[in-house]
């Protein structure tokens, strides 16, 4: 049986940074394979073997049906992507997609590289550069119609659209409290945080709920520990690895309700590239034909999602008026559902 630590594997991974003494605590999360630093820089090259991952992540990746690089890959320069590294040493978000990353990738069957950026970039950050064609090749993100019309869009949900499921992060001794809360309108009187770059702070105030911008990722926990507010809606996709890190001392997983808004996590790229958004594309929709996907998906988030118990929540529906009408089929045909087998 895999235990939780294998399942969450993609998010834990860590890669040779250029200063090692500098970057020693900051978790790269990487794909299921990993090689070597072979080239100057942060530049991995990923090749077909475990390498220094070790033999059980090897056999997880195996498990995935996640093939090695094919041996008919094309003798030319390498594809090179460069994307925002996680924004805290704890930050397990960026397991998944850059795992998804590689995997769309490597069904291009071309020579690929993998670079995270040398410095922490915010989300609105990253966008931002990406906008300008600087620093980063790739990032991810929520869609919205306002970032429809900056960058180019990857329309396949990576994440099946568990960015729109949402748990509510409150403190340990409210856990009495919320199982009192059923309703939105119930709801609409907790103070609550999102960061002031998620297009879910306007997402949630435009369903009245009592909304407050944080500065960043790290000060939704701190806000929430000293009381400024009383809950963070948090993806079901994030919130575990959230509770197992230093900042979820304290914290729970509230236990009854499920906010949902359609929603989707998306990669994006810079207008003057649009070879990689079709390459991309053409990667990701290949690993959803045989499955990879899928498996990559239940693997890093099953075990997560099953604790959660979703299927015994009160689920409240809301509104999302910034999701681009694109974006409706995908979600729709791809997107996940509680209480499914997949």
């Amino acid at each position: 049986m895999i235990g939780r630590q294998e399942i969450r594997s993609p998010a834990s991974i860590r890669c040779i940074p250029d200063d090692p003494l500098q970057d020693e605590r900051m978790a790269v999360p990487a794909t299921l394979f990993m090689a070597k630093v072979s080239a100057p820089g942060n530049d991995v090259t990923w090749q077909g073997e475990a390498g220094m991952v070790g033999k059980r992540l090897f056999r997880l990746a195996m498990m995935a049906g996640l093939g090695l690089p094919s041996a008919g890959v094309r003798a030319t320069p390498p594809l090179r992507v460069v994307f925002p590294r996680p924004e805290t040493p704890y930050d397990t978000r960026t397991g998944y997609p850059v795992a998804v990353l590689r995997l769309a990738l490597e069904h291009l069957h071309v020579a690929f590289s993998m670079k995270q950026s040398t410095i922490v970039l915010s989300q609105a950050r990253t966008l931002k550069l990406l906008e300008d064609n600087q620093v980063v090749t790739v990032g991810w993100s929520v869609a919205t119609v306002e970032r429809d019309k900056r960058l180019l869009v990857v329309r396949v949900p990576i994440d099946r659209g568990l960015i729109g499921w949402r748990v509510l992060l409150i403190r340990r001794d409210d856990e009495k409290r919320f199982s009192d809360l059923l309703t939105a309108s119930q709801l609409a009187h907790v103070p609550m945080a999102q960061d002031q770059d998620w297009p879910d702070l306007a997402i949630l105030h435009d369903n009245g709920f009592d909304m407050t911008a944080a500065i960043n990722y790290t000060s939704l926990f701190s806000m929430l520990k000293l009381g400024h507010v009383d809950a963070v809606p948090r993806s079901v996709a994030e919130i575990g690895g959230e509770l197992q890190s230093p900042d979820g001392a304290g914290l729970v997983a509230e236990t009854h309700l499920l906010l949902h808004y359609p929603s989707a996590l998306v990669f994006f790229v810079s207008k003057s590239n649009p070879s990689l958004a079709a390459d991309l594309q053409i990667g990701l929709q290949r690993a959803i034909a045989d499955g990879s996907l899928q498996r990559l998906f239940e693997l890093t988030y099953r075990q997560n999602l099953n604790a959660l118990h979703l299927h015994d929540r009160r689920v409240i529906e809301l509104a999302n008026p910034l999701l681009p009408a694109s974006m409706v089929p995908a979600c729709r045909d791809f997107g996940f559902q509680p209480g499914t087998a997949q």
